[in-house]
């Protein structure tokens, strides 16, 4: 589990140990951020998109592909329709949320398949992480393929 700062620091470190990687968002943005968001008097500074966040999950994402470990994101980014399409494009396609979050998680995840096709159709393209040109839709992590799960599910992935 990631889910302390200096595990995400040295992710690189611990991939070469490590089977997989599940990144626990809620205490990692709490001991992160150094807030307690069940206290009601700090509770407003807990931040999901702080810039400190996102870096610590791209660091842990970048080392599990480079190791060729999988990277499980749990905690509620996990489960917010909004949040599920940054982590998506940080390449992490592996969460695990309530049942009842995998309907909207599901359409979510859909729109973002859409988008990265039509991109693609109209000749979009990114670039790698050496700055070479790439078609949009071999982005790593991109929304292909996905499964439909069930209410019954807790872990949802995207293919």
């Amino acid at each position: 589990m990631i889910e302390v700062p200096s595990a995400a620091l040295t992710a690189d470190l611990l991939a070469v140990e490590a089977d997989f990687f599940s990144i626990g968002t809620n205490d990692l943005i709490q001991y992160c951020l150094a807030v307690d968001r069940t206290d009601d008097r700090v509770s407003r500074l807990y931040e999901p998109l702080h810039p400190a966040i996102i870096r610590m999950l791209r660091l842990v994402s970048r080392a599990g592909r480079r190791h060729g470990i999988p990277v499980s994101v749990c905690g509620e980014m996990a489960a917010d329709p909004v949040l599920l399409t940054l982590l998506v494009g940080l390449g992490l396609t592996e969460f695990s949320m309530a049942p009842t979050a995998i309907p909207l998680a599901n359409k979510s995840s859909a729109g973002c398949a859409r988008a990265r096709r039509r991109r693609s159709r109209a000749g979009a393209h990114s670039h790698d992480s050496r700055g070479r040109r790439t078609n949009f839709d071999r982005v790593p992590g991109a929304a292909r393929n996905q499964r439909n799960l069930t209410e019954k599910e807790t872990s949802w992935r995207i293919k």
